[in-house]
């Protein structure tokens, strides 16, 4: 009974919507992101540093993050970071194209990625317990972590 409730739930729905659209670009990012490092650099030690700046903006600006999601509109931040975070890919995209190979510049890509997804996540959590009662709260959480957790990505 709870569990169709939340589903009936308009604003749960649409969130959880959203960001299974935005996972599915996610992991379609990582994967053409390490194949074509992986053609440019012929080395499999690069890719796998490839996750740690993203892993530190999470260190360094996830507490950040928190904080402006309560001050501020979590809805504005969260759309906010994700159209942040699809300029990044854009511009990753548009510099492959152009055939960029400096590793240096994909680092500093992904450590954007990890600052706006620092942004995102804190207000995701704060707007979900404004639209979801707080009886189905840990029924929500346990939807939208399983659904979005990665299977493979670079930045585990």
């Amino acid at each position: 009974m709870e569990s169709s409730a939340l589903w009936k739930n308009r604003s749960f729905l649409l969130l959880w919507l959203a960001q299974l659209t935005a996972n599915i670009g996610d992991q379609c990012y990582s994967f053409a992101l390490l194949w074509y490092l992986l053609q440019a650099t012929q080395s499999g030690t690069a890719l796998s540093l490839l996750a740690i700046p993203e892993m530190t903006a999470g260190l360094l600006f996830y507490l950040i993050g928190g904080v402006l999601a309560d001050r501020y509109n979590p809805r504005s931040l969260m759309v906010g970071a994700d159209l942040a975070r699809i300029s990044v890919a854009v511009l990753v995209g548009i510099m492959t194209a152009l055939g960029v190979k400096q590793f240096a510049f994909f680092l500093a890509a992904q450590f954007l990625i990890g600052v706006f997804s620092s942004l995102f996540h804190p207000a995701r959590t704060v707007a979900l317990k404004a639209i979801v009662p707080i009886e189905q709260l840990s029924r929500s959480n346990a939807i939208l972590d399983t659904t979005f957790r990665p299977c493979v990505s670079p930045r585990q």
